[in-house]
């Protein structure tokens, strides 16, 4: 069910092939890219307009498949996913400590959004930008826990969180409309 959920998604939202790239081969690709770009002649700016959305792409289609999986397939579903997503994203990038900060991230962030939802006063909109806000809320108290002084990283992680919220909100919303399982 997962990949002909993620299999339609794709086919609906026109997302690339790319995003399903291993890490290594997308680390070439953004050389690449970076080259390709005139990175090296034209500087930063190139980099911020043409490749920083890029290397965000794929993270950003896994909250999606478990935002489209808690509106379209269900709550159980939902934690299915985002268990499957934590556990192989820590196997693949990291180690315990990875998979502790992804655990907490998306733990918090699936049952605030699964709250909101149920309480049904939010739009999807509503309800992803908490989950955003929620997801480096948790990861920052895993942090907290290695070292108190992260605390101060509070205020970019809520601006950021609801940011990626917002993002994340407009295409889970288009998958949420277009696609039907």
């Amino acid at each position: 069910m997962l990949g002909f959920a993620m299999g339609t998604m794709i086919l609906a939202l026109g997302i690339p092939l790319v995003s399903w790239i291993p890490m290594a081969t997308w680390s070439v690709y953004f050389v690449q890219l970076m080259e390709g770009s005139g990175f090296t002649q034209n500087g930063t700016a190139d980099f911020i307009t043409k490749v920083m959305p890029q290397m965000f792409f794929p993270m950003i289609l896994t909250v999606i498949v478990v935002l489209f999986a808690l509106y379209r397939m269900g709550l159980r579903d939902a934690v299915r996913i985002s268990l499957a997503r934590a556990l192989l994203a820590s196997m693949t990038f990291g180690n315990a400590y990875s998979f502790a900060y992804s655990l907490a991230g998306a733990a918090l962030s699936l049952a605030v959004m699964a709250g909101l939802k149920k309480w049904d006063k939010f739009s999807l909109l509503g309800v992803s930008a908490a989950g955003g806000v929620c997801h480096n809320l948790g990861q920052l108290a895993v942090a907290v826990l290695e070292t108190a002084r992260l605390g101060w990283y509070l205020p970019a992680l809520l601006a950021s969180g609801t940011a990626a919220g917002v993002v994340i909100g407009i295409a889970g919303g288009l998958a949420v409309e277009r696609v039907r399982l």
